[in-house]
């Protein structure tokens, strides 16, 4: 029973650090097919490595922070006296996460159309709107059919 219990164990763990090194594989295929279709040069290939490693990073550092405050406002007692002030407190706090996201973005985005030219900064602005964005295509939330068919069929028993 416990080289079975082992067993599984090891096999979760190996499916899932393979798992990460696909995603990471299938991003970095992502950016080499990128840089071919829009014709980067070696030096504009290093520039944009660099930006999106940079961005990585301050995603990560952002994300951590996020998550630090996670807990908002079901975390305050509303019959506390200092609660108005704690809610304004926590809005202020996702105002201006909200306000550095964007200011990241554009950041990014300035930093890009300083590394490519004006004929590629349009071909990857396409790229991106065929793409759907981030996520991909048609692809959203809520757009999905899954295992139950049309959002809200339940017609088995899972």
């Amino acid at each position: 029973m416990r080289k079975l219990i082992i067993g599984g164990i090891t096999a979760a763990l190996l499916a899932s650090s393979l798992t990460g090194v696909a995603i990471a594989q299938e991003k970095g295929e992502y950016r080499d097919r990128m840089a071919s279709k829009l014709g980067l040069s070696e030096e504009q290939q290093t520039q944009m490595k660099a930006l999106w490693d940079q961005q990585r990073e301050a995603r990560q550092e952002m994300r951590d922070e996020m998550r630090d405050h996670k807990g908002g406002l079901k975390d305050l007692d509303p019959s506390s006296d200092t609660y108005q002030a704690d809610v304004q407190k926590l809005i202020e706090q996702t105002q201006a996460q909200v306000a550095e996201r964007i200011q990241q973005r554009a950041d990014m985005h300035a930093k890009m159309a300083e590394i490519l030219t004006p004929e590629q900064m349009q071909q990857f602005q396409e790229m991106r709107a065929e793409r759907g964005g981030k996520h991909g295509g048609e692809h959203r939330k809520g757009d999905f059919k899954g295992h139950h068919g049309e959002r809200g069929e339940r017609d088995c028993d899972r």
